[in-house]
């Protein structure tokens, strides 16, 4: 049976004011009055983006109400004329899928004087059920983060637990307790593309921290523009150059004499065990063209070198135990691209890379052995790439059109280490060997081999009329991938323990003829394979396992 890789969405509502939405965009919105609490009609209306100096136009209606929506998140100014009246400026602050509330109250006096009132932004939603919060650039930047992982401050919202790494390149954010599988697990997107894994669950994607601006986590009760998911969406917002050149350049650095020592009982054979990392990067934005084109880029490398212990307390296996390094580099790259073709359409396109490679022992839950000896860990090697092209459309001051086509692909294999990662490893290039009553995992049987693209397209179009507005979109999207899995190739082996072995020999029914002999010293995979068989698995089939549709 083939799972479900593919969902095509049709959304009508008639949203209310201030209700939230899983968009990369957001709104301004309001009413202008006069100082006698009487409604403007055909107020002027201005919000011009402090960033990029972009200029949308509009009116007031008849209850004196106007909106902005499908902004890019970001500072603006909002200016209000009508003759006979002061011209008032307004900042307010733009947030992804909500909607900032910038009501204006104008005085009599002279048009060409300004006022500058107190800044918006946006505040708690009475009139909307959705569950959820964002987490500011302040916030990422601000707050201390052990790895520079953005996603581990999904944690300051209720219900949402700390985030996991798992196999394939994956992060899994669990919200409100929900597993993390195919339809339970949170969705996420970035920029409005989806880099969500289907069939397992979590982000298949990371991205730097100084590449974010924000993100929103929706945990209950969000719209239908949130996609195919029935457990939390992350909306992640990207950085955009503006007018102003800026730059940031940074290192940090952590190692074992920094931190405590990570356990509460100390290992005998690793009392300090090494550890070390470095990240490094940089990140610059500014102007191609004042006001028309700009650019925003970001590289960051992540070298961290650690070590993996593997005790084992079974005489005739101790003398193996041994301290291993488990080493993982990665690199994060993005460019972005934002251009205004005239005042009615806006453009942006963005590419971002994920790369990295590791060697380390497979987790516990997943089905690896805790104590598993370094041939049997895995070499895992990842690169994923995501486009998104997003195209922004004022049709009319009441109408706006936003579109978003990205395209996401990755690629990511699971092997045996080779003599490189792990010299004089014992079991290094036999299968996978399991002696379980002495704790020894020793070889390796498995492999994956993982290859995926996806299309997704979204469009939303957003419509202001009077006190009310209205959204309709589309949500479509493609999947196909190729998952090559390996399991006990060509063999996996179960031998008896030397001391099941002892005791059988020492059974008073067992003559000197039938009792099995016993090499002096396990040293050599020769030596363990005169342990007695217990039993074999042969993997057969079709190793393929395709997703399509």
């Amino acid at each position: 049976m083939k799972p479900l890789a593919a969902a095509c969405m049709l959304l009508c509502l008639l949203v209310p004011r201030d209700s939230l939405a899983q968009l990369p965009i957001g709104t301004i919105a309001g009413v202008v009055r006069d100082a006698a609490g009487g409604v403007m009609t055909g107020a002027q209306v201005q919000a011009v983006s402090l960033a990029t100096h972009q200029v949308r136009t509009t009116t007031t209606g008849e209850q004196g109400e106007y909106g902005f929506p499908a902004l890019l998140p970001g500072t603006y100014d909002v200016s209000v004329e009508a003759a006979g009246f002061r011209r008032i400026i307004r900042p307010a602050t733009v947030e992804a899928g909500t909607t900032t509330r910038a009501d204006v109250v104008l005085r009599i006096g002279d048009l060409s004087d300004s006022v500058t009132v107190e800044g918006a932004s946006p505040q708690i939603h009475y009139d909307s059920a959705s569950v959820g919060g964002l987490i500011t650039y302040d916030q990422i930047q601000g707050l201390p983060l052990n790895g520079r992982s953005f996603l581990e401050l999904a944690r300051l919202e209720p219900g949402v637990q700390s985030p996991t790494a798992a196999n394939r390149n994956r992060t899994v954010v669990p919200v409100l307790g929900a597993p993390a599988s195919n339809v339970g697990g949170a969705r996420f997107t970035v920029d409005g593309g989806s880099v969500t894994s289907v069939g397992l669950g979590g982000a298949q994607m990371g991205f730097s921290q100084e590449l974010v601006q924000e993100f929103q986590v929706s945990s209950v009760n969000f719209d239908l523009s949130a996609g195919m998911t029935d457990a939390g969406a992350i909306n992640v917002v990207t950085r955009a150059g503006g007018n102003e050149p800026h730059a940031n350049i940074f290192y940090f650095f952590r190692d074992h004499h920094l931190a405590a020592y990570p356990a509460l009982n100390r290992d005998q054979n690793n009392p300090n065990p090494f550890f070390q990392r470095q990240q490094f990067g940089f990140a610059l934005g500014g102007p191609v063209r004042r006001d028309r084109v700009f650019y925003f880029g970001n590289w960051e490398r992540n070298d961290q070198r650690g070590v993996g212990t593997t005790t084992l307390l079974t005489p005739d296996f101790a003398h193996l135990s041994r301290i291993t390094k488990s080493p993982l580099v990665g690199t994060l790259f993005s460019g972005r691209l934002d251009a205004k073709i005239n005042s009615a359409h806006t453009v942006f396109v963005r590419h971002s890379r994920d790369a990295s490679r590791a060697l380390g022992p497979a987790a516990a839950t997943t089905g690896g052995s805790p104590n598993a000896y370094p041939s049997n860990w895995n070499r895992v090697v990842t690169r994923a790439d995501q486009s998104v092209v997003g195209f922004t459309s004022v049709l009319r001051p009441t109408l706006v059109n936003d579109l978003r086509f990205s395209s996401f692909t990755i690629r990511s294999r699971m092997s045996a280490p080779g003599e490189q990662e792990c010299q004089s490893c014992l079991g290094l290039g036999a299968p996978s060997i399991n002696i379980p009553q002495a704790g020894l995992v020793i070889g390796h049987s498995i492999a994956n081999d993982v290859s995926e693209r996806r299309f997704h397209l979204n469009d939303s179009i957003t419509w202001q009329g009077s006190a009310h507005r209205a959204r309709v979109g589309v949500d479509w999207e493609h999947n196909r991938d190729r998952n090559l899995i390996w399991n006990n190739e060509p063999v996996a082996i179960t031998l008896f323990s030397p001391g099941r072995v002892r005791a059988y020999n020492a059974l008073p029914g067992v003559s000197p003829e039938e009792r099995i002999p016993l090499p002096a010293q396990f040293r050599t995979i020769d030596d363990i394979l005169q342990l007695p068989l217990q039993g074999t698995t042969v993997g057969l089939g079709e190793p393929g396992v395709p997703q399509e549709n």
